[in-house]
Order: structure tokens, then sequence, then C-alpha cells
């Protein structure tokens, strides 16, 4: 699965879709492909592509390099908006799965709270479905059609109550801040056998790593560059024998974070 990892809308829906698809998540630049994923890519010979986002996201010099990597088949599940092309990820899940009995709701026009959710969304076959802040757009009410319950990753400086209200079966899980939720999450829908880490400021690493946390059946939470928030450290205190896994380099998750949990 190929996405844009300049920008982080077209991404955000997909990591549910990559885990059904057994597809990692690869991200591109805007216009080539970078050398190491082009390694990746050489090294795991698939013949299909799904690329998440419009030609202005992923455009078709990203195509022609897959081509010349022995790729034969491509899919592109690219809508007008975000919200659309969390539609039509949604839709294509759908066709695998069927019709799932819960659908997650994130703001759309930041990645934190998706992010946070991802790897439990991919693991149980969740949609990842995106909102504006004080109105429920078109697509993702599309998308809900027989969706009997939603969650709703993040307070209501995000989601707001009116829309959280209109929604099916709705429950939130929302904290003080991008951490705080991430540990709601994680309490309330983890089961707590592993974990990975990733800096809650940029989207990259998360992204990325979400189907292989979803894979290890481990919850995503979110740290600081140099630090953590005492509640997650707590959850991980609270379970000292779950492995744990940071994404990102030093320059994103630093030595501090990485001394502190070998202790």
């Amino acid at each position: 699965m190929i996405t844009d990892g300049e920008n982080f809308p077209d991404a955000l829906s997909g990591a549910p879709l990559a885990y059904a698809l057994d597809a990692p998540i690869l991200l591109s630049k805007r216009g080539s492909l970078p050398r190491a994923i082009m390694q990746v890519i050489s090294e795991l010979t698939p013949k299909k592509a799904v690329i998440l986002g419009g030609t202005g996201a992923v455009p078709a010099s990203v195509v022609d390099q897959l081509k010349t990597l022995g790729i034969q088949e491509f899919e592109r599940l690219g809508g007008q908006n975000r919200f659309e092309t969390a539609m039509l990820i949604a839709n294509k899940l759908r066709s695998l799965n069927g019709v799932p009995d819960k659908a997650v709701i994130a703001y759309g026009k930041d990645f934190p709270d998706a992010l946070a959710v991802a790897s439990i969304a991919a693991e149980k076959g969740y949609p990842i479905l995106l909102s504006e802040r004080n109105s429920l757009p078109l697509d993702t009410q599309k998308a809900l059609a027989g969706v009997a319950e939603t969650i709703v990753v993040g307070g209501e400086g995000v989601i707001s109550k009116q829309v959280f209200e209109s929604l099916p079966g709705a429950t939130r899980f929302g904290g003080a801040d991008r951490f705080a939720t991430a540990n709601k999450i994680t309490e309330m829908l983890g089961d707590h056998k592993a974990f990975y880490l990733a800096n809650g400021r940029g989207f990259a690493d998360a992204l990325a790593g979400s189907v292989a946390a979803a894979k290890d059946g481990a919850e995503m939470l979110l740290v600081e560059q140099k630090k953590m928030q005492d509640g997650t450290r707590n959850i991980l205190n609270a379970n000292v024998s779950s492995d744990t896994v940071i994404l990102g380099g030093e320059g994103v998750v630093g030595s501090d974070i990485s001394n502190e949990l070998s202790q």
C-alpha cells in the first residue's frame, strides 16, 4: 500500500485495509519513491499496489516507478477530499469483511487521534472514518450505512457534542490532549500485550508502524521527543512484561525515553 508520506489525510484511514490485505503501508514523496522504499518493494516483489489518495498525493510518476519494480496491477482509492477517500477505503474494507459491527470516527483535519486508534481498529476490522469538528460529512454518513456502533476518538474540541449525538451507538474516548487520548484508547480498548511508541507531534512513523503494531496485537502510545506523560508511563509500568517497540530514530523519540524503558 502506497500513500503520501508528506501529508497525512489520505493515509489516516489506511491501517485497517492494509491489515486486511496483509500489506505494509509504504510512504512516498510527492514526486518520487524514496530509495529505501524502492529497496523494500524490490525485496517484497509484490504484484499489486493499492494507492491511497489522488494523483495530487501520489502522482503518475510514482506509479511509473512502481511499474519498473515489477508491479503489474494497481488500485487507487482516492476521492475529491479526505472524507471521500476514507469512505472509499471503508467501502473496500467492507467488500472484504462485510458490514462492520463498529466504525471509528476521528477528526479529519489533524492526525494524532486517528493514529492512536489505528492499530486497534486494524486488528478488529473497524474502518476509520473522518469528521469535521461541527458537522458529519456526507461521505462519512454514507460509509456508516448499516453500522450499529461508533467509537469517537478525541474530545469535544475536535468532535463536537452535536456530531457525537448524531452517530449510531456512539462511545467517546477522549483525553485532555493527544497523549491522554491515546492513553484512554489503550486503557479502554486494548489488551496490553505489547506497545508501540511514536512521536505524537508527527504522523509518519506512527502511520507506517500502525499495521505492524496491529500484527503484533499492540497498542500505539504517543510521546514527546524527550519525555512521556505520566499516564503513558503508568500504562507501561503496569504492563512491564509486555514488549515495547519504539518507532523512529532518536531525533523523534530520544534516548531518554529508550533508556527509561530499558531500566
